[in-house]
């Protein structure tokens, strides 16, 4: 059985969700540094998708769509970031991608590798 969560883009940005990516940052601001800004100064350029549960964002895709590379940032639970890589939009479709995985679990690299190699990406 799967982590129960709700998924929420970007473009559904609010107040309420706002609040949670803020309290994200504050929690831990070296960790979330490029989410914080990537949202605050590059939003034009920046795709996410966040995981929440329970009133707290529980994981999340960052991606920061750069002129020659994009960032691709992978934070949270590691059983959510398949159904995040495929909520993930145009991100994955670019040929020069930079994959920063925030989870310490090898095995989190190791099924990354096996869903990218799967999608021919």
């Amino acid at each position: 059985m799967g982590i129960e969560a709700n998924f929420v883009r970007l473009h559904d940005l609010n107040i309420i969700l706002w609040k949670l990516v803020r309290n994200l940052y504050l929690s831990d601001t070296l960790t979330h540094a490029y989410l914080m800004y990537d949202l605050i100064y590059d939003l034009e350029r920046t795709e996410a998708v966040f995981a929440v549960r329970s009133g707290e964002v529980i994981a999340y895709l960052l991606c920061w769509k750069g002129p020659r590379v994009y960032g691709l940032h992978l934070w949270g639970i590691k059983d959510l970031f398949i159904e995040l890589l495929n909520l993930g939009g145009e991100c994955l479709n670019y040929s020069r991608l930079y994959i920063q995985l925030y989870n310490d679990d090898l095995s989190c690299a190791r099924e990354l590798a096996v869903y990218l190699n799967d999608h021919r990406l």
